[in-house]
């Protein structure tokens, strides 16, 4: 887990937006943040579910969640957005998936 907090002078900037970004390939992850960080936002990276939930379990303050839905192991995006959609319902949330959806619903 590693959080980029943008450097302001003013301190009440210091309490920017944050957005927790949850993608295990690496150059999506960097393309979210790099946009991210430009547009104003603190950013948590995590590169699984599992370590996501457990920085949302931690209780700390996340305003948008960024996830890719389909990620190995035991924790996905819908499992995760589940969490955050029972455990902080106000909080934005953005998924995204790369995956083709054919005919009769299959991801590939």
């Amino acid at each position: 887990m590693h959080m980029a907090v943008n450097n302001k002078s003013d301190a009440a900037e210091q309490r920017a937006r944050v957005n927790l970004v949850v993608e295990e390939g690496w150059l999506i992850r960097m393309t979210a943040i790099d946009a991210l960080r430009d547009k104003g936002w603190n950013v948590v990276e995590a590169v699984d579910g599992v370590e996501a939930l457990a920085f949302l379990q931690s209780g700390a303050i996340v305003d948008m969640i960024f996830t890719d839905v389909r990620m190995p192991g035991e924790v996905d995006g819908i499992a995760l957005l589940a969490f955050a959609q029972s455990s902080r319902p106000r909080n934005r949330k953005v998924d995204i998936t790369g995956c083709l959806i054919f005919a009769g619903g299959r991801c590939a």
